[in-house]
């Protein structure tokens, strides 16, 4: 992580601007880190500067998880707002077909989501060869933490803005996680105990950081940035598409 913080040379101390809490009574102190943060953006986004995309994804990662993905902070939320509104700012507009019934949207989500599911990349594949040692495969299941850590919570989180008929859904895919009223058979409790046999600590997020790429964690933070927004399309596409993706 260092190494990624180094990569923007001289200006490395504008991570610390960006991470750094500040008295919310400071307006001046508020501004210099929200310009931080939007120079940052800019170059991540904007520019496409890979090194600071990289950082990027490590301030996202780490505000949400210091705030248990419900940032209150006004210097944190100001940050994670500013970074999200650049980067859609920035991003391609995905034009749809017109007329599509919901049905037929879902179908289309469906296509271009499956093209990306996990079990058909070869890195699965390989796993599943039986050819890798257990250190090889110690790397691999480290890929599993950022988008298993708080799977359930952004499963609360898209609660939140779903009409009450359709919030109930959510609540039963918590239930399932929970193993459906038996611990030892909750999701979370499974992966846990798999993830021993690697000497993996679940919760551990600052060893995930230095053993996954950034690409890894850009997915989580993206699930956050969606669920960011208090529309309830926002979440429902955020956890259609990861359901979709993960078998």
């Amino acid at each position: 992580i260092d190494q990624v913080v180094q990569k923007l040379g001289e200006e490395d101390d504008i991570y610390r601007t960006i991470m750094t809490g500040v008295d919310p009574d400071d307006s001046d102190a508020l501004r210099r880190r929200g310009m931080a943060t939007r120079e940052l953006a800019t170059r991540a986004f904007a520019q496409r500067e890979r090194a600071a995309w990289e950082v990027v994804q490590v301030i996202e990662w780490r505000l949400q998880h210091r705030n248990a993905l419900r940032p209150k902070d006004p210097g944190d939320v100001l940050a994670l707002n500013t970074l999200y509104w650049v980067e859609e700012q920035n991003s391609p507009r995905i034009e749809l077909p017109p007329g599509l019934s919901p049905s037929q949207f879902c179908e289309k989500l469906t296509e271009e989501a499956m093209a990306y599911r996990v079990d058909t990349r070869p890195a699965i594949q390989l796993i599943q060869s039986g050819k890798l040692s257990k250190e090889e495969l110690r790397y691999f299941c480290f890929q599993f933490v950022p988008p298993a850590v708080d799977f359930t919570k952004m499963i609360a989180l898209a609660s939140m803005c779903l009409p009450r008929d359709v919030a109930a859904l959510t609540f039963d895919n918590l239930y399932e996680e929970g193993g459906k009223g038996d611990w030892n058979k909750a999701h979370v409790h499974l992966l846990t105990r798999f993830l021993q046999e690697f000497d993996i600590r679940l919760q551990d997020d600052e060893a995930a950081l230095g053993w996954v790429p950034p690409e890894a964690v850009a997915g989580s933070n993206a699930q956050n940035r969606l669920l960011w927004h208090p529309e309830p399309g926002w979440a429902l596409g955020s956890m259609f598409v990861m359901e979709k993706l993960l078998p």
